[in-house]
């Protein structure tokens, strides 16, 4: 409650009320919870008063020192308060409907909670101000100065922030539904989870704001600079991008289905202005849904041929689930095969990820269970070719062409017997097998390569390698090819001579074409050397 002394004083008039206040400079004046509809205190020393939930609906404040005063609650409904300094006053709670603030100074003000529904706040300059929990609805803020202020949770619905600096504000979780943004600079703003819903931004300045979250669907964003901005997990379903900013933005997880996108700039300079066609830029730059099965150790031919058998049986394990395949991409624990999950209709994100999560566990269970049904076959056809070389030696032993000076090596072993095989023989003798042949030649020569270059320089030359490929892939083989030129940089730094061998003959005759054209030396002779092209 008010000091009943000092409200007496007061209304006395503001004459009697300002000698008051300079004899006694250090009284607090107490004015709290006062009835002060329509009160006349032009040019009324207010300074340090405290008028917490005071009534100054449509009072008279013009030329008053409202300096460090406290209107906690208060309520200054239709108060004209224009161009008036009120820096660091605690405006917290008050009701300020309808005022008119038009060029005020509220730096540093304290306006947490307060009611500035429809306020004229055009032209006001609010840096650093605290408006968090804010009502702002139809507020005017044309031309403000919001730099750094704190709208965390504010509700600007509707607000006119036309041509307004909200430069590095923090808007987060703020409610900026059909705002008038239109050129409004909100560069290295802060919008993570900020509902922008039917906002209008065109032409409005959002380069490297954080719009992690933020909810943009109808908002009208054409011509806006989203430079380097932060769109993870954005939604702007049915949103305007046309001639929108795009460079260098980060855009994991944004949503933008239905979004009217005729043309936007990717460019740093906003040169070249790339044009779409309706659903185009939906269809190429929505986020996929996406299964990743990794292949510790490096995947085989083989394995690649299950592929389509694996997506099959994925879509069997979970009915109307619509799987393609993407790519295979060279990862550090080794190469990683990428699903695409078509988009599901009207389902949740919720229930997508819910989805996305069961058939990533099942695909990982079934490629490992593929990986091992190839590997008791590849047993199996190893131990048969073991047994079709063993009655091969027996027929070259009865042979009337046989030499008895022949004297073989077979898989490391020097044979006993002597024999002599007409034309090319992969292993001959007990026990040998023709996969040793081709392993101790991958060996041979890995140890060669190992010999003749430094290991760590060949290493860095296939990183090299491996990023052109990456830029230049087209098909599914030049994938294939950018995974063998990864695993042979991670053999060549193991030193491990036949992986790396293999590696680079797998690669292929368009991995040497690209080591040439890239001018990679050693990867290109290493290259040539595996594969037998030199």
């Amino acid at each position: 409650m008010a000091n009943p002394d000092h409200l007496k004083i007061l209304k006395r008039g503001i004459k009697k009320w300002n000698q008051w206040r300079e004899a006694h400079p250090d009284i607090k004046p107490d004015l709290s919870e006062a009835d002060l509809t329509q009160a006349d205190l032009r040019r009324a020393n207010l300074s340090w008063a405290d008028l917490s939930g005071a009534i100054l609906s449509e009072a008279k404040l013009k030329g008053a020192d409202l300096s460090e005063a406290e209107f906690i609650g208060a309520n200054l409904n239709r108060v004209n308060l224009s161009k008036e300094v009120l820096i660091g006053v605690n405006l917290s709670m008050a009701n300020l409907s309808e005022a008119d603030l038009s060029g005020a100074d509220l730096g540093d003000a304290d306006l947490s909670g307060v009611d500035l529904s429809e306020a004229d706040l055009s032209g006001a300059k609010l840096r650093g101000a605290v408006l968090r929990k804010a009502v702002l609805r139809k507020a005017v803020f044309t031309g403000a100065d919001l730099i750094s202020a704190d709208l965390t949770w504010a509700d600007l619905s509707g607000a006119d922030l036309i041509r307004a600096n909200l430069t590095w504000a923090h808007l987060s979780e703020a409610a900026l539904r059909k705002a008038v943004l239109t050129g409004t600079y909100l560069t290295d703003a802060l919008l993570n989870k900020a509902d922008l819903r039917g906002a209008y931004l065109k032409r409005a300045d959002l380069r490297r704001a954080d719009l992690t979250g933020a909810f943009l669907g109808g908002a009208i964003l054409q011509g806006t600079s989203l430079q380097a901005s932060r769109l993870i997990n954005a939604n702007l379903d049915r949103a305007n991008l046309t001639g929108a900013h795009l460079w260098e933005t980060q855009r994991a997880g944004w949503s933008i289905k239905g979004l009217i996108c005729e043309s936007v700039y990717w460019d740093e300079k906003r040169v070249k202005l790339d044009k779409y066609a309706p659903g185009e830029f939906e269809r190429l730059y929505s986020e996929k849904v996406r299964v990743q099965i990794k292949y510790p150790g490096g995947i085989s031919t083989s394995e690649i041929v299950t592929l389509p058998g694996l997506v099959h049986h994925l879509e069997a394990f979970h009915p109307g689930a619509k799987l393609r395949f993407e790519s295979i991409q060279d990862a550090s624990g080794g190469p990683v095969v990428n699903l695409v999950l078509d988009d599901t209709g009207d389902t949740s994100p919720e229930q997508i990820e819910e989805l996305r999560a069961a058939i990533q566990s099942e695909a990982e269970r079934g490629a490992q269970q593929f990986r091992l049904a190839l590997k008791e076959k590849d047993d199996l056809v190893l131990q048969l070719q073991g047994q079709v070389q063993a009655y091969q030696w027996l027929f070259a032993e009865r042979s009337p062409q046989s030499n008895p000076n022949q004297l073989l090596i077979i898989g490391g072993i020097e044979m006993g017997d002597k024999y002599e095989i007409s034309g090319q023989a992969g292993a001959v003798g007990p026990n040998a097998h023709a996969h040793d042949n081709t392993f101790n030649q991958l060996q041979q020569i890995g140890k060669q390569i190992e010999q003749s270059m430094d290991m760590a320089a060949l290493a860095s030359e296939l990183e090299t390698l491996r990023q052109a490929l990456k830029k230049e892939a087209a098909t599914e083989e030049h994938d294939l090819a950018v995974v063998d030129i990864g695993t042979a940089k991670r053999a060549a730094e193991a030193k491990d001579s036949r992986k790396l061998a293999e590696s680079l003959k797998s690669a292929g005759k368009w991995a040497l074409d690209v080591a040439t054209k890239l001018g990679v030396s050693l990867a290109t002779e290493a290259i040539k050397q595996s594969t037998g092209m030199k």
